[in-house]
């Protein structure tokens, strides 16, 4: 007797994963949550980079890889790249019987609309990016639903072209430990790292890229020092290809500014999760590149459900992440004095941080949760997949009061 045939919905996560950054621990995480009773997840990466692929079959998801260069430098042979590309994806949606791509990267914009006439596969584009060009603002019009990591990202785009969006914050999938278990956290790090008790942390975690602001924190920190000695910035994030000479920039700004011994990296960590309860005050200080700057703020929130109260920049993601007075202090993106001065009144009042460390956690379990992005994506799927497809604009966005977006 044959069994009953496999109904789930099949997700294909196509991601072209540069390196593990906010966009790539979404994907692990969403699965990690996903209801695999009803939905099978698989992530198809470029041939090239299934180095990678432990970091998400982590969660127990298959990793399959499909020819898929960079369309940057333009070459003569970008067509028959393409359609290489183009091809390898349609062949992988008919074997693994897919019914939605679900991707964050541009290039899916060129790519996945064909695979779809091809196919019939549905087409959720995943908009994260703080600037987007034109010629991809115009491909949005071909995927089934275009979902907003953020306000700041939906606003990028013209009304009249927004009929198919929605708004769906990112979720954040975190250990939620108890303020006790964070105490005995807290102790384990600094120990680890040869902290002493009495020396105040300020928490960073970001990849070397211009726009994370690093070496706006750096310039900060000269005053912070002045105020308290015994500071340390602890940061951790890696290299970025495309930022090489920007990490390096960051070290010979801090030798230059004589704050190494308030200084210490730890490079990239795949448990940076860990960390987060070692430290006292959470900075995180984009800034504007070319138009783009932070989207969304995946550390700020894993931050906030560390009880953490946290300073960054008024732009972008985080000025909707974080409530100015109440979770965190908001600045100009850019301004250092302002980033120290607003450091400096937080590190002076311990109390202040823990009410706002507190408001924060109880805004993580309100509104971000990993949890709570996964549920309202396998409604998504659903409805794109099974019909009765219910459209949700962004001025009643699913999941989200008029508080969250003040």
């Amino acid at each position: 007797m044959k069994g009953s045939p496999d109904k789930r919905i099949r997700v294909l996560y196509l991601n072209n994963v540069p390196f593990i950054g906010g966009a790539q621990l979404n994907i692990k995480n969403s699965i990690r949550v996903m209801n695999r009773q009803e939905f099978e997840p698989i992530v198809a990466i470029p041939n090239d980079r299934l180095g990678v692929a432990g970091f998400f079959e982590e969660v127990g998801v298959r990793v399959v890889g499909i020819p898929m260069r960079s369309v940057f430098p333009l070459r003569a042979r970008l067509p028959i790249d393409l359609l290489r590309s183009i091809g390898a994806l349609a062949h992988l949606v008919r074997q693994y019987r897919i019914d939605v791509i679900h991707s964050h990267m541009q290039r899916a914009g060129a790519l996945v609309p064909m695979v779809k006439w091809l196919t019939g596969v549905k087409f959720v584009w995943h908009l994260c990016d703080g600037a987007t060009p034109g010629p991809v603002k115009l491909l949005t019009r071909f995927a089934d639903r275009c979902t907003c990591v953020s306000r700041a990202v939906y606003e990028q785009y013209d009304g009249r072209a927004r009929g198919h969006f929605q708004l769906i914050y990112t979720g954040v999938w975190t250990e939620d430990l108890s303020e006790e278990h964070l105490r005995a956290r807290r102790a384990e790090v600094r120990n680890e790292l040869g902290i002493p008790p009495d020396v105040l942390v300020l928490g960073s975690v970001a990849n070397f890229q211009y726009w994370k602001g690093i070496h706006v924190v750096i310039r900060a920190l000269v005053e912070v020092v002045r105020a308290f000695p015994k500071c340390l910035f602890l940061h951790l994030g890696g290299r970025v290809s495309q930022y090489e000479g920007y990490e390096q920039s960051i070290y010979d700004l801090v030798r230059d500014l004589g704050v190494q011994g308030n200084v210490r990296f730890l490079g990239f960590r795949k448990d940076a999760l860990r960390y987060y309860p070692g430290f006292d005050l959470f900075v995180h200080a984009p800034v504007f590149e070319d138009g783009c700057t932070e989207a969304f703020g995946h550390s700020i929130v894993e931050a906030m459900a560390s009880r953490l109260a946290v300073v960054t920049s008024r732009c972008g993601g985080p000025k909707e992440i974080v409530k100015e007075g109440v979770t965190g202090a908001l600045v100009t993106p850019g301004d250092s004095e302002g980033l120290a001065k607003a450091i400096i009144s937080l590190l002076a009042n311990a109390g202040q941080r823990g009410r706002m460390g507190r408001a924060g956690y109880e805004r993580y379990k309100r509104f971000f949760t990993q949890e709570r992005e996964v549920r309202e994506y396998e409604r998504l799927y659903a409805e794109l997949v099974r019909g009765s497809v219910r459209f949700c604009m962004p001025e009643a966005p699913v999941a989200v009061s008029s508080e969250m977006i003040e």
